[in-house]
């Protein structure tokens, strides 16, 4: 895992904020093809999840077979909220 989602999926936007600044790879995924976005929203910290949402980082999803942060969120039950948050860039 790259420090990135771990601050992310933990919580430590003040973190995320200074590794972005630094220039973290946001569209990193891990071993099981999930992005710092994805641990985001898997632990429902939103204001990350709109943070890192501002690249889009799944333009390639779809040939290397893995999700589309919005597949994610339909996985996990959080379709609806991620949707919600879509039209903010």
């Amino acid at each position: 895992y790259t420090p990135l989602m771990m601050a992310a999926y933990y919580g430590h936007q003040n973190i995320v904020t200074t590794l972005l600044k630094y220039g973290a790879d946001r569209c990193a995924r891990d071993s099981k093809g999930n992005t710092a976005l994805m641990g985001a929203m898997f632990k429902l910290e939103w204001a990350i999840v709109k943070q890192l949402h501002q690249v889009d980082c799944d333009s390639n999803a779809k040939q290397t077979r893995q999700k589309t942060a919005a597949e994610f969120a339909k996985v996990i039950g959080q379709e609806e909220k991620f949707k919600s948050l879509s039209h903010i860039k």
